[in-house]
């Protein structure tokens, strides 16, 4: 942990690029077991055929290239799925009285003296036989009613998870309106504070973006102005790497 304990846990299983010599090797760690992986993890050839630091394959990945953008729009599609999936069960079981039927505790499964003789027995594997045992009792019955909720809740609230939408110019268009060079590809920025700076504060991060139409400088953000906590009043939103 750091200083002040902000530092990301140690992952258990990692992929990392390191250089030995003018190679670049690939090395995957579980645990405390490290392996050259290179050119299955960790460094990868390009669809350009050059050799980079990348931690899985394609064919492992959804999208199979790095595109945050397009990865959240798949990460929604199979949330939803998952919703319509829950409903078509929840609604069915409701139809037909399963819930009702066999999940739903009745009132002398709910009181207290009911319910701990049911752990007991479960705690001494004492067990239902015969016609009782084709019966839920008050432990299962919560345990899948529990799931059936917890599971609901997790795709609802996982639905929830968009960040907003923001309006903006594409930089690729006010970059041509400055006279960028036909050949730019990428462009580099600092930013203004002082995260991964030096010791002494004169490095400050840094990153390269292309300049792909989704990379826009940002002003509004759920057709709102920009707060100053927010970044105001533009902001760069470079959705296909950092998201």
């Amino acid at each position: 942990m750091g200083q002040f304990r902000a530092d990301a846990d140690r992952a258990f299983i990692e992929f990392s690029a390191i250089h030995n010599g003018d190679e670049l090797v690939g090395l995957t760690r579980v645990g405390s077991l490290t392996l050259e992986t290179t050119g299955l993890f960790g460094v990868l050839s390009d669809g350009d055929g050059d050799v980079r630091a990348i931690a899985m394959p394609g064919w492992a990945t959804i999208p199979s290239f790095r595109d945050l953008a397009t990865g959240r729009r798949w990460h929604f599609f199979f949330a939803w799925v998952f919703v319509i999936n829950g409903l078509l069960y929840v609604g069915a079981n409701l139809v037909n009285g399963h819930f009702r039927r066999d999940l739903l505790p009745t009132k002398s499964e709910i009181k207290p003296k009911h319910t701990l003789q049911d752990i007991w027995n479960h705690a001494r594997l004492k067990l239902p036989k015969g016609e009782d045992a084709k019966r839920y009792r008050v432990l299962q019955k919560g345990a899948y009613l529990g799931v059936t909720i917890l599971l609901l809740l997790m795709v609802l609230t996982g639905l929830t998870v968009s960040p907003g939408f923001n309006a903006g110019v594409p930089l690729a268009h006010l970059l041509e309106q400055a006279g960028l060079a036909d050949n730019a590809r990428y462009v580099v920025f600092h930013c203004a504070d002082s995260y991964y700076a030096s010791d002494d504060g004169s490095a400050r991060y840094y990153e390269s973006v292309d300049l792909h139409p989704q990379t826009i400088l940002a002003h509004t953000m759920n057709d709102a102005p920009f707060k100053v906590a927010h970044g105001a009043p533009l902001r760069l939103r470079v959705e296909r790497q950092l998201g």
